[in-house]
C-alpha cells in the first residue's frame, strides 16, 4: 500500500512534534510491502507537490497539532485548496496535542471527519493523542520510546489501511 502522509504542522521540521510523531509511524509502517511519501506544508513551496500526490493517492494520513482546539490555520488554507475525490480515496488523521485534556481533541476529531466528508473521501479514523509537547527536545533513546506507540499505529495502518476500526 503507498500512503500520502501530509505533516500538517505549521512549524519547520527540524522543531515539529508532528514530524517526530511521523517518523515514528512511517517507522512502523516498513514492516510490509508499504511505501509512503511525506509532506510538509510548513514549506508552502511543496503545496503544488504535495497536492499533486493528493491528487495520485488513494490512501492519505494527514498528522497534525492541535492549536487551541483548532486544525492549525495553514493546513485549513491547504485542504481549501484540493479537489474533492471519491469514496476510492481513504482519509486518516493523526490529532495529537501537548495537553492532557483530551476533550479538546475529541472536539478536533469532529471537525476532521467533516473535512473527509467534504472532500467526499472515505474516512478512515482519527488516532487520538495526548503527546509530549517537548518531542523535538528529546533525545533518541527518550524520543523512542515516547512515540512508541506511533510505531505501533503505523504498523496496524500499514496492514489494514485504516487507523482505529470505523
Amino acid at each position: 500500500m503507498h500512503t500520502l502522509i501530509i505533516n500538517g504542522s505549521p512549524r519547520e521540521k527540524q522543531i515539529s512534534n508532528t514530524e517526530r510523531i511521523i517518523k515514528s509511524f512511517a517507522e512502523g509502517m516498513k514492516n510490509g510491502d508499504n511505501t509512503f511519501e511525506i509532506y510538509s506544508l510548513s514549506n508552502r513551496n511543496m503545496w503544488d507537490i504535495a497536492r499533486d500526490a493528493y491528487d495520485a493517492c488513494d490512501n492519505i494520513l494527514i498528522a497534525l497539532p492541535l492549536e487551541g482546539d483548532c486544525v492549525p490555520g495553514a493546513l485549513t488554507e491547504f485542504m481549501e485548496t484540493l479537489t474533492p475525490k471519491d469514496k476510492e480515496t481513504t482519509i486518516s488523521f493523526i490529532l495529537h496535542g501537548g495537553s492532557d485534556e483530551s476533550i479538546e481533541l475529541e472536539n478536533g476529531e469532529g471537525q476532521l471527519k467533516e473535512i473527509a466528508e467534504k472532500l467526499g473521501c472515505t474516512y478512515g479514523g482519527t488516532e487520538v493523542r495526548c503527546s509530549n509537547p517537548n518531542l523535538r527536545f528529546m533525545e533518541d533513546k527518550k524520543l523512542k520510546k515516547a512515540t512508541a506507540p506511533y510505531r505501533k499505529m503505523g504498523q496496524r495502518y500499514g496492514k489494514n489501511g485504516y487507523l482505529v476500526a470505523v
